[in-house]
């Protein structure tokens, strides 16, 4: 089993578009290597571009804690670790572990709440959401489709960074599968025919969970906003996932 605020140095990003660099990231969710659901992590950085830009972060300094300056917490300098940018990784592929990060953990689960945007609606309700990608159904670039299997993602960022159009929190909506432990299931909803004429099912793989890079990786928005349970019912799986 893999835990959350388990440090790991993860090898670059072979998406041309992706990371080039050897970077430490921090699990936040629970993981069996024997089964097929991704760990997700966020994001970590000595750069703070992304905080200037709105972002949710967490700076943790190893020289601010005893256990940071022994090397136990994994990281060497001071470091944003960014619960905005999520990264989906399948734990077979884990090789370098590096420390886990403690006292940190509850405040980096606030700040992942407050990335995802719990709470705050959808583009079309009458909460923080209003206005923003929060809620909407994205087409996702063919070459991006090819690589993963997803065409389409729910955004589920927080209504401010969301509308910077830079990393978008989505859940991918598959078309044509089983549904697994942890997603949500849609069924003869009226924005499902938006998506593609005739469907009545989909599944919004919420342990899929990650983000992707507006500028390069969102072709553009499918015209479908999620109706308002079927946000609340992603976020409950969401908790779940995250143990919020």
């Amino acid at each position: 089993m893999r835990y959350p605020g388990e440090v790991w140095l993860l090898p670059p990003d072979d998406d041309e578009h992706g990371d080039p660099k050897w970077r430490r990231h921090v699990l936040l969710t629970a993981c069996d290597e024997g089964r097929d659901d991704p760990a997700v992590f966020a994001y970590a950085s000595t750069q703070s571009t992304e905080a200037g830009r709105g972002a949710a972060y967490v700076l943790f300094d190893p020289a601010s804690t005893r256990y940071g300056k022994s090397g136990h917490a994994g990281f060497t300098a001071a470091t944003y670790i960014y619960p905005a940018r999520l990264v989906s990784v399948d734990p077979g592929d884990l090789r370098q572990f590096r420390g886990r990060l403690i006292d940190e953990m509850a405040g980096l689960r606030l700040k992942l709440q407050e990335a995802m945007g719990l709470g705050t609606g959808t583009t079309l309700g009458p909460g923080a959401a209003a206005g923003s990608w929060r809620g909407r159904v994205v087409r996702l670039t063919p070459e991006y489709a090819a690589r993963t299997g997803f065409e389409h993602g729910l955004v589920v960022t927080e209504p401010q960074y969301s509308n910077r159009q830079r990393y978008q929190i989505i859940v991918p909506v598959v078309l044509d599968v089983e549904p697994e432990p942890g997603e949500v299931v849609v069924r003869d909803n009226t924005w499902l025919s938006d998506i593609e004429d005739g469907l009545t099912f989909a599944v919004l793989a919420v342990p899929f969970v990650h983000s992707v890079f507006h500028p390069t990786r969102v072709l553009g928005d499918a015209g479908v906003v999620v109706d308002e349970a079927t946000m609340t019912e992603i976020e409950d799986a969401l908790r779940a996932l995250f143990a919020l």
